[in-house]
């Protein structure tokens, strides 16, 4: 018995199975990866000349972050908005704030992501210290712009 023994257990189970079926076993949360794609489809300022190689590099960063533990605690779309904002300061040079990223990290400011983005900022440089090679290897690739060849 479960609820206060109003329910029995597979009463409980019966209702989680149809609930299952109901939903096609489709159970979904939002990944990082998904963040940065919405921040690119809500900044159309972002699709420059530079921005897919940006796109990429946001991608890579997101594989690094899933390397490292130090960043568990953070949500995947202040993650996701910090792997853009890293990503433009490596390729542009320059950190940008947007409404966009204001949306989708739900935070007005980008202070307010500074933890996400140092913590990044630190785990790309290990990472690209410690020459792992298999996501590395990966956005080495033309069709991802070379992203993890860019000198730190």
């Amino acid at each position: 018995l479960c609820s206060d023994k109003v329910y029995y257990t597979k009463n409980v189970l019966d209702c989680e199975e149809e609930v299952l079926n109901t939903l096609e076993f489709k159970l979904a949360m939002p990944t990082t990866i998904d963040f940065i794609n919405m921040v690119f489809a809500l900044s159309p300022d972002l699709v420059t000349t530079s921005g897919t190689k940006i796109k990429n590099m946001a991608y890579y960063l997101s594989e690094i972050y899933i390397l490292d533990s130090s960043l568990l605690g953070s949500k995947y779309s202040s993650i996701g908005v910090a792997c853009v904002v890293l990503g433009m300061m490596i390729i542009e040079k320059y950190p940008a704030w947007n409404s966009a990223m204001a949306r989708v990290a739900e935070c007005k400011y980008p202070l307010n992501l500074r933890i996400e983005v140092e913590g990044l900022h630190k785990a790309y440089l290990d990472y690209q210290a410690k020459n792992l090679q298999v996501t590395s290897n990966r956005y080495k690739l033309e069709m991802r712009d070379c992203v993890s060849s860019i000198p730190v």
